[in-house]
């Protein structure tokens, strides 16, 4: 399995007073990439931009995720999602689909809840061309979804945090997933998985990836999928086969 180390970061990486995170030393610590956070219900995260530029400039690999409520008003939600903090639309390209963060819980019955989020995510993916789900087990069974089949038109981003394992060096850490040493517990309608946040609050890796909180989020992304790359045995088998084929005709 061939993983890639991503953060994801909101203004809380700032620290208050609020500064700039050093994405270069984020680079350094081994990451590919960061999703930054672009809004939460109706409020646009206030560091997005400074972050989005910042990581640019940095060389990272760059996302967006957003983290709307089904209890709010979904249009006003949609416009605070795609606009930048200082106006007009967002239309900068992503390197990955970007994340619809489904981690607020809910007080309507499942079927509703249902509903609301798929009509929020199949939102997300048309205006990002293209959208992941992240979400903890707990949450999405709980409050969102207890049905099966999920996984065929939604790759999962999940939440699923192992504390006893946060003073792992991060080389050995991606090892034993890379291995399926361990595995995280998934959300009733996914089998597997794209992207694992295996690590967060109370890390203590904050100030390692040029945050300026004490922790930061930490994950690691399937690139299988992303990108395919050659199949040796697949060009084996085609080598043959042309070559058959020449000696047929000769």
């Amino acid at each position: 399995m061939n993983l890639e180390l991503w953060c994801d970061i909101s203004q809380w990486q700032n620290g208050y007073p609020p500064a700039s995170i050093d994405f270069f030393k984020m680079r350094d610590a081994g990451a590919i990439g960061v999703v930054i956070r672009k809004s939460v219900k109706l409020a646009h995260d206030a560091m997005f931009e400074p972050n989005w530029q910042d990581a640019g400039d940095a060389g990272l690999k760059r996302s967006i995720y957003w983290v709307p409520s089904i209890m709010l008003d979904a249009e006003a939600q949609k416009k605070v999602a795609s606009e930048w903090p200082s106006g007009g639309p967002f239309e900068d390209q992503l390197d990955i689909p970007a994340w619809i963060d489904v981690e607020l819980k809910s007080r309507l019955v499942l079927p509703e809840a249902t509903r609301r989020i798929l009509s929020l995510m199949q939102w997300s993916k048309e205006r990002f061309g293209g959208t992941d789900v992240y979400t903890a087990p707990s949450v999405w069974n709980d409050f969102y979804s207890n049905r099966p089949g999920w996984d065929s038109d939604w790759d999962l981003i999940v939440a699923n945090y192992r504390p006893a394992l946060y003073t792992k060096p991060i080389l050995e850490l991606r090892s034993m997933i890379a291995s399926a040493v361990i595995q995280p517990s998934l959300p009733i309608g996914w089998k597997t998985w794209r992207q694992w946040q295996i690590s967060a609050d109370g890390n203590g890796l904050g100030a390692a990836f040029g945050g300026n909180s004490f922790s930061i989020d930490i994950s690691f992304r399937k690139i299988d999928a992303d990108n395919p790359g050659v199949d040796p045995d697949a060009i084996i088998d085609e080598i043959v086969a042309l070559l058959t084929r020449r000696r047929a005709v000769v």
